[in-house]
């Protein structure tokens, strides 16, 4: 497999540069629930439990989102997976802290997770995952998560879950805008008792909430407790307005 190589210099690179690549493809980016990640950095500082962000995976863009907040918004040492293929064609995302896996592989798959929680325990802050596998259609229900995460959790005993939905719209602007809601972190330990279908359900229903709750905002148009994570450009049509003294 191929692993990890951290570069301060490549993150602070590509951090700003897929962060103008949201700017220019999308209008805006909302986000909320930055406290819940506030708290499990703390937590993890206090108590040592390795942090995984487990997300929804509806789009390619969900892999540049998740890079943009790991390393431009909260600034974290973190890892995160990424197909052997691509991690060849594409090395310098080593640099940032992916390594590889083969989904199609399940011995290879494993070792990767073993790798990952290695590195949990001596050296990643955090980890960044996207459990259902592959991309699916975000309409598409239930979630169907792999149970990738909780052999990770086998591995690794004790765990900071942190779930993250995404979700893209187009509404009333020429680009697409996309939505982030990061929910409140559990912490799972694995003990004598546990099984591996009963953690992945139950990853699932959390992941599931965030998902669905943040869908109904977006649907019910109640962006009050989101912020802007990133501001595109603005249409020609408000440009236009702009251009006319109109208001916003």
């Amino acid at each position: 497999m191929i692993t990890a190589q951290h570069s301060p210099i490549w993150k602070k690179m590509l951090g700003w540069y897929f962060f103008r690549r949201l700017k220019k493809s999308f209008f805006r980016g909302y986000l909320r629930g930055e406290k819940n990640v506030l708290d499990a950095i703390e937590d993890q500082k206090k108590h040592g439990i390795p942090i995984v962000f487990f997300c929804t995976h509806f789009s390619w863009w969900d892999a540049i989102i998740t890079i943009v907040l790991s390393l431009k918004t909260f600034r974290l040492h973190a890892i995160g997976m990424m197909e052997e293929r691509q991690l060849q064609r594409y090395g310098f995302f080593r640099k940032i802290g992916m390594f590889s896996v083969k989904g199609d592989n399940p011995l290879s798959s494993l070792r990767s997770l073993q790798y990952a929680s290695d590195e949990l325990r001596e050296n990643a802050q955090a980890l960044w995952m996207f459990p259902q596998g592959t991309l699916r259609n975000q309409e598409l229900m239930p979630l169907d998560l792999q149970p990738g995460l909780s052999i990770l959790l086998k591995k690794s005993k004790k765990l900071l879950m942190v779930p993250i939905a995404m979700q893209y719209y187009f509404l009333r602007e020429e680009q697409p805008e996309c939505f982030i809601s990061i929910g409140s972190g559990t912490i799972m330990e694995w003990n004598d008792t546990s099984k591996l279908p009963w953690i992945t359900k139950q990853l699932e229903e959390i992941l599931t909430e965030v998902n669905s709750n943040l869908k109904e905002a977006i649907l019910q148009q109640q962006y009050n407790d989101f912020s802007v994570l990133f501001q595109g450009k603005m249409s020609i049509e408000k440009k236009y307005d702009q251009m006319r003294g109109i208001p916003q």
